[in-house]
Formats: C-alpha cells, sequence, structure tokens
C-alpha cells in the first residue's frame, strides 16, 4: 500500500500514542514539530516536550520555532514537501498559508465530540461537567477553532470512575489508530468530510488557576467531577487553616458520602468534609503554603469545625 511523507505536530502526552504509531508505520515521518523547551520547576531546569524526546530517540528532524508563521518554516515545509500534517495537542493555531503546503491539508486528533468542547481543555471540561459520552474526531484542521470537517468520529463512554489522566490514556490510543485509518482511507480515496453542525457549540477554555479551587458551598457530585477532570494534574485543592497556620491540600480522588453538615465543615478526623448537598471523603497530596508538617502530626483534630477556605 501506498505510503505518505508526514509532519507531526504535538506537545502534550497526548499525542504521544499518535506520534510513536506513526513512526512504526509505512509512513515517513519526515519533522517533528513541538513547542520550545522550557524553564521550569524550582531549579528552572530546561524542560522539552515528551515530542522532543521521542523525535530525538528515533533522530527525526525537530522543529521548535516561536512563530510558525515565520518565513523560515514556510519555506522549510515548502522544501521537504510533506503529503499531509498531523496535529494533535500542538498548542497553537496553524497558520493559513502552513495549511496550504501539505499536498492533502492536514489532519487533527481532536478528543470530544465536536462542536462540544471546541477549545484547549476538552478532556478536562468534560470530566469537570459530568459528561456521560464523548469521543475523539479526526478532522481536517482550518483556520478556525477545532472548526474543520470531520472525517472520522467515535464515541466514547465516561467511566464514573474516569480521570484526566485515564480519560486521556483511553483517548490517546484510540486517536492514534484513527489516524492510521484516516490516512489509509485518503490513500485509498475512500475518505469523506461532514461539516460540523452549528448548533450546541460550546468551549473547552484553558484551565485557569482559578478553576482549580474546590468550593464547598457546590454539591458533592459538582466537586468529585472537578476533582476528576483536574487530576493528577493541576488537581484541585482547597485551603486548611489552623490557629494561623494554613495549609492548601491537594485533592487526587474522592467518594460521596451520605453525611451532611455546613458546607465546608470537617465532620470528622478522616478529612470527611461537608458540601452543600452530601459530603465527600478523599485520599489527599499535602503541600504546605506556609511550612510542612511533622510526620506524626494530624491538621485535622475533630473538635475544629468549619476551617476548610
Amino acid at each position: 500500500m501506498e505510503s505518505m511523507k508526514l509532519v507531526f505536530m504535538g506537545s502534550a502526552p497526548f499525542g504521544i500514542p499518535t506520534l510513536e504509531a506513526l513512526i512504526k508505520s509505512k509512513h515517513e515521518v519526515a519533522a517533528i514539530y513541538t513547542q520550545p523547551s522550557k524553564k521550569a520547576g524550582r531549579g528552572l531546569n530546561i524542560h522539552s516536550s515528551p515530542m522532543h524526546q521521542i523525535a530525538e530517540l528515533n533522530n527525526k528532524i525537530i522543529r521548535t520555532p516561536y512563530d510558525l508563521s515565520s518565513e523560515a518554516e514556510k519555506t522549510f515545509l515548502e522544501q521537504i514537501q510533506p503529503d499531509i500534517g498531523i496535529v494533535v495537542s500542538y498548542g497553537t493555531l496553524i497558520p493559513d498559508h502552513v495549511l496550504s503546503i501539505p499536498k492533502y491539508g492536514f489532519l487533527n486528533v481532536h478528543p470530544s465530540l465536536l462542536p462540544r468542547w471546541r477549545g484547549a481543555a476538552p478532556i478536562q471540561r468534560s470530566l469537570i461537567n459530568g459528561d456521560k459520552i464523548t469521543g475523539i474526531n479526526i478532522i481536517k484542521l482550518d483556520t478556525g477553532l477545532d472548526t474543520g470537517d470531520i472525517c472520522s468520529s467515535l464515541e466514547v463512554e465516561i467511566d464514573p470512575k474516569d480521570d484526566f489522566q485515564s480519560l486521556s490514556s483511553k483517548l490517546s490510543k484510540i486517536g492514534s489508530q484513527m489516524t492510521l485509518d484516516s490516512i489509509d482511507d485518503m490513500i485509498n480515496k475512500n475518505i469523506s468530510y461532514t461539516p460540523q453542525s452549528e448548533e450546541n457549540i460550546s468551549y473547552a477554555e484553558k484551565i485557569d488557576k482559578s478553576d482549580t479551587k474546590i468550593l464547598f458551598e457546590e454539591s458533592a457530585t459538582d466537586i468529585i467531577n472537578l476533582i476528576r477532570g483536574l487530576s493528577p494534574n493541576p488537581g484541585a485543592w482547597f485551603t486548611y487553616n489552623d490557629e494561623g497556620k494554613s495549609f492548601r491540600i491537594k485533592i487526587l480522588s474522592a467518594e460521596i458520602m451520605l453525611s451532611n453538615g455546613q458546607p465546608g465543615e470537617l465532620l470528622n478526623d478522616q478529612l470527611l468534609i461537608a458540601c452543600s448537598e452530601k459530603s465527600i471523603k478523599q485520599s489527599v497530596s499535602l503541600t504546605s503554603t506556609l511550612y510542612f508538617l511533622p510526620t506524626n502530626a494530624n491538621p485535622f483534630p475533630n473538635s475544629i469545625k468549619n476551617s476548610v477556605m
């Protein structure tokens, strides 16, 4: 069967299965585009994207432009003459003059059922919203934000135990196979494109720090959904205050309990916390905003109430 010369553009871990599948396939990955390396962490060490690391391991050409619309990138892509571009969580819109360079344009792997949850954080927003169904769409990229025509679609049920990590892993593997199938359909001239509906459009805004704080005035169900949508990173959190000492508590998993109380009330010493409706009980990761707890300390004495913020 005919093979394709392609360029891959991606930055987030979600794109790893697709890139690895393409490298192992009969197709030629002529270049890998990813976001520039950044300084991160307390030591401000240089961190490269997973795509950068995979490209190095497989001796692939790596491109990390700050400006994809530059004349240098246009010239480079025109010189390698790709048949198709594959984009998975790249992190920036592709300029129109770049979209037109590959013979068959660009395909994008998007983890939602478009036009629902266009934008940067579709998996997180679907979980936070309490969606029961999500999916993968393979779309032909245009200059809009996830507005391209759909060539392949698959619904995926969201398990009640799914969090961001598990659902992302599940969808990324499905998307990698759908990408290979779509390329084969293109080669076999068996591909068709369907415009997206103009109804029920919603946007998955990038997760902001203000989105991650738990508000116990909300229901236990809404709080659990927030925790699932942000676990393990960046993590949903609240602040616990005790005699002027403050602790930020990050919740990675939790369950709904039937106990009731005033929102934010600590109902026992096992970190059972009342919500506006019912309560939640969770395992936690502790990071102190002021100091670290001694290993034998108990920050949640039974006698302290209403000290959760």
